[in-house]
């Protein structure tokens, strides 16, 4: 069943010999064919670079803001977690002051929390704008383009 089966490598193998003998020209028009091809993916592969290059520095700050995420949500949880126990091993909140006093804690730490995801997707918006404009500083301002123009009259009624 698992034999081997020297024909199927035979044939590779002289497909293999046939594409290096075609790209094995001798004429001259060819070569100069083959030459501003090889120009063309050089050209290609340098954009490719570029492209690479702007693409992983962009996936490390994506993992940097999510690293930056989980710290941010781990410090807020640590800091309301004794607040929760402290409000569950009260029971009733006997205290009215002391219960009014983790209440307000307990709503400080959730609207900090709830502010984290803005907060942090913002700052890498910031940072990937940054990277975009050092990349290609000719950006255009000050002229609207055909996506962003709006008229400047207005409709009869």
């Amino acid at each position: 069943m698992n034999q081997f089966d020297a024909t199927d490598d035979r044939a590779k193998f002289e497909r293999l010999i046939d594409l290096l003998k075609t790209l094995a020209s001798t004429s001259p028009a060819e070569d100069a064919q083959r030459e501003r091809r090889v120009e063309d993916v050089g050209s290609a592969g340098a954009r490719l670079g570029e492209t690479v290059q702007v693409v992983s520095q962009a996936l490390l700050m994506c993992a940097a803001s999510g690293f930056r995420y989980w710290a941010r949500a781990a410090e807020i949880w640590s800091q309301a977690v004794p607040l929760i126990v402290a409000a569950l091993a009260d029971g009733n909140g006997r205290d009215q002051a002391t219960s009014a006093a983790r209440v307000d804690e307990l709503r400080r730490a959730l609207r900090e929390l709830a502010d984290v995801p803005a907060d942090e997707s913002r700052r890498l918006q910031q940072a990937l704008e940054r990277m975009l404009l050092r990349r290609d500083p000719a950006a255009k301002t000050g002229t609207p383009d055909a996506e962003t123009y709006w008229r400047r009259w207005n409709a009869k009624p």
